[in-house]
């Protein structure tokens, strides 16, 4: 699958063992250019002979002859963002993507339980314009509001009091 690729293109990957051991063949680490989170970018002639930046795991998958369905996109299983290693991809829907990763977001989707131990089964969405979504407990929720309301009757009753 290797020899398929341009030349070009086989110059700027290197073999490494992948991290993953039930994965098959090593990964291919791109050494070209990457992007921040590791992502390695190429440079592939469209249809009007112009070159056009492609994420390198997307251009060997397609080099290799193989097709991205509608609605999915590939997924490193290797957890290796620079690999290109096309039996280390698979598509995916972004979703499953998501869900799959080790950033902050499949973190948080995965917790069932909050700090205090409370399912997060019902947990309240939040959808903050500017900031990113958040899930409270109803419980601790239940809580707060709550011990709020006996805090703020306390200082009324006191003011009362006082002013009488």
């Amino acid at each position: 699958m290797f020899d398929k690729l341009p030349e070009r293109i086989r110059k700027k990957i290197v073999f490494t063992p992948c991290p993953v051991p039930n994965l098959k063949g090593d990964c291919w680490i791109w050494t070209a250019s990457r992007h921040k989170f590791g992502y390695g970018f190429v440079g592939i002639p469209d249809k009007s002979g112009r070159h056009r930046c492609e994420t390198a795991h997307r251009a060997v998958w397609f080099l290799v002859g193989r097709k991205i369905p509608k609605g999915r996109e590939l997924d490193h299983l290797c957890r290796v963002t620079a690999c290109c290693n096309p039996d280390h991809l698979e598509p995916v829907t972004h979703a499953e993507n998501i869900a799959r990763g080790k950033w902050f977001i499949a973190t948080n989707a995965a917790k069932t339980h909050c700090p205090q131990g409370h399912t997060l089964t019902d947990a309240i969405q939040h959808h903050h314009a500017g900031r990113k979504p958040s899930r409270d407990c109803r419980e601790c929720g239940r809580i707060r509001a709550t011990e709020y309301y006996y805090r703020v009757t306390r200082r009324k009753n006191a003011a009362n009091r006082a002013g009488d």
